[in-house]
């Protein structure tokens, strides 16, 4: 009975893991994502001011 609850407890804290690497990885994504935007919205500030032109 107790290596039955070790088992389930072992596949427990597997699931959890996995949720919290899928987690992770989905963050690292996004953020990933928001800094090639601040990126291009940066390079496109920086060419405005060189432009004299405003910034949208």
């Amino acid at each position: 009975m107790v290596d039955l609850l070790k088992e389930d407890a072992k596949h427990i804290a597997r699931d959890h893991l996995s949720i919290l690497r899928r987690s992770i990885d989905t963050q690292l994504s996004s953020l990933s994502h928001h800094r090639s935007n601040i990126k291009y919205l940066a390079q496109g500030a920086n060419k405005n001011q060189h432009t004299g032109q405003p910034a949208n």
